[in-house]
């Protein structure tokens, strides 16, 4: 019995021993630019449960594919497709298990650079038509942003903002409006300048039938972007829609208290009275 357990542990041992030879292994094939055999070890790795949930694994499995992706003939070869979100994985999930804190540094200097592959190939994704796999590769975006301490995302023009309104591009392409509606709220929490965002709210709504909360959405956008032309035409539009002109009549009244020289509003104006027939006030 004890001769069966002695035997049982080595060979435990044997095979943990065997994969972490194979991180190192994926290491020196990395070293050597033998990124198909750096490949092999770190996915064989990768698959067994002694080294799955290995920070130094997932350090190797960050840099290895990331190299694949950066490497024009690997690309050029289809290595993998998937290079840049694996990489992504590979850095998050060392520094979730990395509680030695053995590589964090290390993947904090380079998690970065797989946020501006994930960004670029998630709006790939969106203009084929890949809605989930976009929607996919921006959530990992917003994983890597607060890691990135020194900024370098947001000095490529890519901000959690950003992400944000991609995110609601994908929800609206895959129609669904709960995710879209969830996203614009994001943005008008966290004060995104574009006053398209209330546009875009508003008229989910008015596709749901709900004209009262499409009208608030386009007010709330007023009150931050009182001259904005497209929601001044749209709260317009929706007055009349719903047949609240007195209302409208006494809005574009203050509006041009405010802004006498905008000649759009006399016109609208008169359009309202002439709809009225009340010629005297036109």
């Amino acid at each position: 019995m004890k001769l069966k357990l002695i035997i049982l542990l080595l060979l435990v041992s044997l095979q943990s021993w065997s994969q972490n030879f194979n991180v190192q292994s994926a290491s020196n094939s990395l070293t050597n630019k033998d990124l198909p055999g750096a490949k092999k070890f770190i996915d064989m790795a990768a698959e067994h449960e002694s080294t799955a949930n290995s920070p130094k694994m997932w350090y190797y499995m960050g840099k290895v594919y990331l190299e694949i992706y950066e490497d024009s003939t690997s690309k050029a070869n289809g290595l993998d497709p998937d290079a840049i979100e694996k990489s992504a994985k590979g850095f998050l999930n060392c520094l979730k298990t990395d509680t030695k804190a053995s590589y964090t540094d290390e993947v904090n200097k380079l998690v970065w650079i797989p946020g501006i592959g994930l960004f670029n190939n998630a709006i790939a994704a969106y203009t084929k038509g890949e809605t989930e796999k976009s929607t996919r590769l921006n959530m990992l975006v917003l994983d890597i942003l607060p890691l990135d301490k020194d900024n370098n995302l947001k000095r490529n023009n890519i901000t959690t903002e950003i992400v944000y309104r991609n995110l609601y591009f994908n929800a609206i392409k895959a129609k669904d409006n709960e995710k879209a509606k969830s996203y614009l709220t994001k943005l008008m929490e966290m004060k995104f300048n574009d006053p398209k965002i209330y546009l875009y709210m508003s008229r989910i709504q008015m596709e749901e039938k709900d004209t009262t909360k499409a009208i608030e959405s386009i007010a709330k956008g007023r009150a931050l972007y009182d001259e904005n032309p497209t929601l001044m035409n749209e709260e317009i539009r929706l007055y009349i829609l719903t047949g609240r002109t007195e209302e409208l009549i006494s809005k574009l009244n203050a509006s041009i208290e405010t802004t006498p020289d905008n000649e759009n509003l006399y016109f609208t104006r008169a359009s309202l009275y002439e709809g009225k027939k009340d010629y005297e006030k036109q």
